[in-house]
Protein backbone atom coordinates (compact mmCIF):
# COMPACT_ATOMS: atom_id res chain seq x y z
CA UNK A 1 0.00 0.00 0.00
CA UNK A 2 1.44 3.66 -0.93
CA UNK A 3 1.25 6.10 1.85
CA UNK A 4 2.77 9.20 2.08
CA UNK A 5 5.21 10.64 4.38
CA UNK A 6 4.54 13.66 6.49
CA UNK A 7 7.08 15.86 4.26
CA UNK A 8 5.91 14.49 1.06
CA UNK A 9 2.08 14.79 2.03
CA UNK A 10 2.91 18.78 2.47
CA UNK A 11 4.39 19.36 -0.45
CA UNK A 12 1.10 17.66 -2.04
CA UNK A 13 -0.60 20.08 -0.61
CA UNK A 14 1.07 22.94 -2.09
CA UNK A 15 0.82 21.41 -5.33
CA UNK A 16 -2.51 21.16 -5.09
CA UNK A 17 -2.99 24.85 -3.88
CA UNK A 18 -0.76 26.20 -6.91
CA UNK A 19 -3.43 24.00 -8.99
CA UNK A 20 -6.42 25.72 -7.48
CA UNK A 21 -4.59 29.13 -7.27
CA UNK A 22 -3.72 28.73 -11.44
CA UNK A 23 -7.27 27.84 -12.16
CA UNK A 24 -8.30 30.89 -10.47
CA UNK A 25 -6.24 32.83 -12.82
CA UNK A 26 -7.42 31.27 -15.91
CA UNK A 27 -11.06 29.99 -15.07
CA UNK A 28 -11.80 29.71 -18.96
CA UNK A 29 -9.00 26.72 -19.48
CA UNK A 30 -9.70 23.47 -17.60
CA UNK A 31 -7.12 21.34 -16.04
CA UNK A 32 -5.64 18.88 -18.39
CA UNK A 33 -4.10 15.53 -16.46
CA UNK A 34 -2.11 12.74 -17.67
CA UNK A 35 -3.03 9.31 -16.09
CA UNK A 36 0.39 7.26 -15.64
CA UNK A 37 3.71 8.48 -14.88
CA UNK A 38 5.95 6.09 -17.07
CA UNK A 39 7.59 5.90 -20.32
CA UNK A 40 4.48 6.18 -22.02
CA UNK A 41 3.36 9.32 -20.30
CA UNK A 42 6.73 11.40 -20.93
CA UNK A 43 6.31 10.79 -25.04
CA UNK A 44 2.57 12.02 -24.28
CA UNK A 45 3.77 14.70 -22.24
CA UNK A 46 6.10 15.87 -24.98
CA UNK A 47 3.20 15.35 -27.66
CA UNK A 48 0.89 17.15 -25.83
CA UNK A 49 3.20 20.24 -25.88
CA UNK A 50 4.61 20.32 -29.27
CA UNK A 51 0.42 20.46 -29.90
CA UNK A 52 0.35 23.03 -27.60
CA UNK A 53 -1.47 21.53 -24.55
CA UNK A 54 0.29 21.62 -21.28
CA UNK A 55 -0.67 19.33 -18.59
CA UNK A 56 -1.67 20.55 -15.56
CA UNK A 57 -0.25 17.23 -13.48
CA UNK A 58 0.47 13.30 -13.93
CA UNK A 59 -1.87 11.46 -12.05
CA UNK A 60 -0.43 7.50 -11.05
CA UNK A 61 -1.44 4.76 -8.86
CA UNK A 62 1.63 4.31 -7.43
CA UNK A 63 3.92 7.25 -8.31
CA UNK A 64 7.46 6.94 -7.75
CA UNK A 65 8.48 10.66 -7.46
CA UNK A 66 6.70 13.91 -7.21
CA UNK A 67 6.99 15.41 -10.43
CA UNK A 68 8.30 14.04 -14.12
CA UNK A 69 10.10 16.49 -16.38
CA UNK A 70 8.52 19.45 -14.51
CA UNK A 71 5.23 17.95 -14.29
CA UNK A 72 3.98 17.44 -10.55
CA UNK A 73 2.82 13.89 -10.03
CA UNK A 74 -0.36 13.35 -7.63
CA UNK A 75 -1.92 9.97 -6.37
CA UNK A 76 -5.00 9.26 -8.21
CA UNK A 77 -6.37 7.96 -5.45
CA UNK A 78 -9.04 10.30 -3.84
CA UNK A 79 -7.65 13.01 -6.02
CA UNK A 80 -10.31 16.29 -6.02
CA UNK A 81 -11.29 16.65 -9.60
CA UNK A 82 -12.62 19.54 -10.86
CA UNK A 83 -16.08 19.64 -13.22
CA UNK A 84 -15.14 19.48 -17.13
CA UNK A 85 -11.52 18.09 -16.48
CA UNK A 86 -9.62 16.87 -19.53
CA UNK A 87 -7.67 14.04 -19.61
CA UNK A 88 -5.67 11.81 -21.16
CA UNK A 89 -4.13 7.94 -20.83
CA UNK A 90 -0.56 7.61 -20.48
CA UNK A 91 -0.34 4.02 -19.99
CA UNK A 92 0.25 1.21 -23.02
CA UNK A 93 -0.91 -1.51 -22.23
CA UNK A 94 -4.31 -2.16 -23.84
CA UNK A 95 -6.75 -3.48 -20.98
CA UNK A 96 -5.40 -0.73 -18.06
CA UNK A 97 -5.30 2.05 -20.58
CA UNK A 98 -9.01 1.43 -21.17
CA UNK A 99 -9.82 1.04 -17.59
CA UNK A 100 -8.87 4.03 -16.49
CA UNK A 101 -10.77 5.88 -19.50
CA UNK A 102 -13.06 4.59 -18.31
CA UNK A 103 -12.88 5.40 -14.97
CA UNK A 104 -12.44 9.00 -15.85
CA UNK A 105 -15.18 9.64 -17.48
CA UNK A 106 -17.19 8.28 -15.16
CA UNK A 107 -15.57 10.84 -13.10
CA UNK A 108 -17.14 13.21 -15.66
CA UNK A 109 -13.35 13.81 -17.31
CA UNK A 110 -13.09 14.79 -21.16
CA UNK A 111 -10.76 12.53 -22.85
CA UNK A 112 -8.57 15.04 -25.17
CA UNK A 113 -7.19 14.08 -28.62
CA UNK A 114 -3.22 15.31 -29.21
CA UNK A 115 -1.97 14.73 -32.53
CA UNK A 116 1.78 15.59 -32.80
CA UNK A 117 2.34 18.51 -35.35
CA UNK A 118 5.04 16.51 -37.12
CA UNK A 119 2.18 13.81 -37.94
CA UNK A 120 0.41 13.39 -41.11
CA UNK A 121 -3.11 12.97 -40.72
CA UNK A 122 -5.81 13.11 -43.44
CA UNK A 123 -8.50 16.18 -42.98
CA UNK A 124 -10.58 13.12 -44.81
CA UNK A 125 -9.58 10.79 -41.59
CA UNK A 126 -11.28 10.95 -38.18
CA UNK A 127 -9.56 10.42 -34.77
CA UNK A 128 -11.68 9.57 -31.59
CA UNK A 129 -11.70 11.33 -28.32
CA UNK A 130 -8.48 10.34 -25.79
CA UNK A 131 -6.41 8.95 -28.44
CA UNK A 132 -2.94 10.30 -29.35
CA UNK A 133 -1.07 10.64 -32.94
CA UNK A 134 2.91 10.81 -32.26
CA UNK A 135 4.89 12.35 -34.69
CA UNK A 136 5.28 11.20 -38.20
CA UNK A 137 2.52 9.16 -37.98
CA UNK A 138 0.73 9.30 -41.20
CA UNK A 139 -2.79 8.24 -41.63
CA UNK A 140 -4.36 8.12 -44.89
CA UNK A 141 -7.54 9.52 -46.28
CA UNK A 142 -10.82 7.86 -44.73
CA UNK A 143 -9.13 6.32 -42.17
CA UNK A 144 -11.11 5.90 -38.38
CA UNK A 145 -9.61 5.65 -35.13
CA UNK A 146 -11.74 5.34 -32.50
CA UNK A 147 -11.32 6.51 -29.01
CA UNK A 148 -8.44 6.09 -26.21
CA UNK A 149 -6.29 4.29 -29.14
CA UNK A 150 -1.86 5.63 -29.34
CA UNK A 151 -0.86 5.78 -33.03
CA UNK A 152 2.69 6.02 -31.95
CA UNK A 153 5.71 7.52 -33.72
CA UNK A 154 6.45 6.02 -37.64
CA UNK A 155 3.42 4.20 -37.75
CA UNK A 156 1.71 4.35 -40.89
CA UNK A 157 -2.43 3.45 -41.73
CA UNK A 158 -3.68 3.09 -45.28
CA UNK A 159 -6.81 4.16 -46.52
CA UNK A 160 -10.45 3.32 -45.54
CA UNK A 161 -8.27 1.00 -42.48
CA UNK A 162 -11.07 0.91 -38.87
CA UNK A 163 -9.08 0.85 -35.89
CA UNK A 164 -11.19 0.16 -32.80
CA UNK A 165 -11.35 1.88 -29.56
CA UNK A 166 -8.10 1.07 -27.04
CA UNK A 167 -5.81 -0.19 -29.80
CA UNK A 168 -1.89 0.49 -29.76
CA UNK A 169 0.03 0.42 -33.18
CA UNK A 170 3.37 0.79 -31.64
CA UNK A 171 5.80 2.56 -33.43
CA UNK A 172 6.96 1.73 -37.03
CA UNK A 173 4.31 -0.56 -37.75
CA UNK A 174 2.03 -0.69 -41.34
CA UNK A 175 -1.77 -1.34 -41.42
CA UNK A 176 -2.80 -1.92 -44.87
CA UNK A 177 -5.92 -0.14 -46.58
CA UNK A 178 -9.26 -1.42 -45.35
CA UNK A 179 -8.05 -2.99 -42.64
CA UNK A 180 -10.08 -3.61 -39.86
CA UNK A 181 -7.80 -3.60 -36.24
CA UNK A 182 -10.21 -4.80 -33.64
CA UNK A 183 -10.70 -3.41 -30.16
CA UNK A 184 -7.29 -3.22 -27.26
CA UNK A 185 -5.41 -4.94 -29.95
CA UNK A 186 -1.65 -4.33 -30.02
CA UNK A 187 0.26 -4.45 -32.75
CA UNK A 188 4.18 -4.01 -32.23
CA UNK A 189 7.18 -2.10 -32.99
CA UNK A 190 7.55 -2.72 -37.13
CA UNK A 191 4.90 -4.98 -38.05
CA UNK A 192 3.51 -5.27 -41.24
CA UNK A 193 -0.67 -5.91 -41.58
CA UNK A 194 -1.49 -6.84 -46.03
CA UNK A 195 -4.25 -4.59 -46.96
CA UNK A 196 -7.35 -5.58 -46.14
CA UNK A 197 -6.66 -8.08 -42.68
CA UNK A 198 -8.80 -8.03 -39.75
CA UNK A 199 -7.27 -7.82 -36.44
CA UNK A 200 -9.77 -9.32 -33.83
CA UNK A 201 -10.54 -8.01 -30.51
CA UNK A 202 -7.31 -8.13 -28.08
CA UNK A 203 -5.08 -9.89 -30.57
CA UNK A 204 -1.21 -9.60 -30.11
CA UNK A 205 0.85 -8.80 -33.02
CA UNK A 206 4.61 -8.82 -31.99
CA UNK A 207 7.44 -6.74 -33.22
CA UNK A 208 8.35 -7.09 -36.74
CA UNK A 209 4.97 -9.61 -38.14
CA UNK A 210 4.25 -10.06 -40.95
CA UNK A 211 0.61 -10.86 -41.51
CA UNK A 212 -1.09 -11.40 -44.47
CA UNK A 213 -4.35 -13.51 -43.02
CA UNK A 214 -6.82 -12.46 -40.59
CA UNK A 215 -6.02 -12.82 -37.00
CA UNK A 216 -8.62 -14.48 -34.83
CA UNK A 217 -9.93 -12.35 -31.69
CA UNK A 218 -7.53 -12.96 -28.30
CA UNK A 219 -4.34 -14.54 -30.86
CA UNK A 220 -0.88 -14.13 -31.04
CA UNK A 221 0.54 -13.53 -34.15
CA UNK A 222 4.50 -13.91 -34.25
CA UNK A 223 6.97 -14.01 -37.42
CA UNK A 224 9.90 -16.31 -36.69
CA UNK A 225 12.90 -15.22 -39.67
CA UNK A 226 10.61 -12.51 -40.68
CA UNK A 227 8.52 -14.93 -42.48
CA UNK A 228 4.69 -15.06 -42.52
CA UNK A 229 3.46 -15.00 -38.59
CA UNK A 230 2.62 -18.01 -37.23
CA UNK A 231 -0.94 -17.79 -34.94
CA UNK A 232 -1.45 -19.31 -31.56
CA UNK A 233 -4.24 -18.75 -28.94
CA UNK A 234 -3.06 -16.36 -25.46
CA UNK A 235 -3.59 -18.15 -22.87
CA UNK A 236 -6.28 -16.81 -20.23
Amino acid sequence: MFSLSQPIRLAVQDKLAALRRLAKRNPMQKPFYIFGAGCQARCILNAALEAGYRPSAFLDDHPQASDLLGVPIFVAAGFPFEPGFRFVVGIGDCDRRREKFDLLVSKGGEPMTIIHPDSSVSRFSRIGAGTVVFAYALLDPCVRVDENCIVNAGAMIGHDAIVERDAHISAGARVGAGCHIGEASFLGIGAIINNGVTVGRSAFLAMGALVSHDVPPHFKAVSPHRKEAILTPIAG
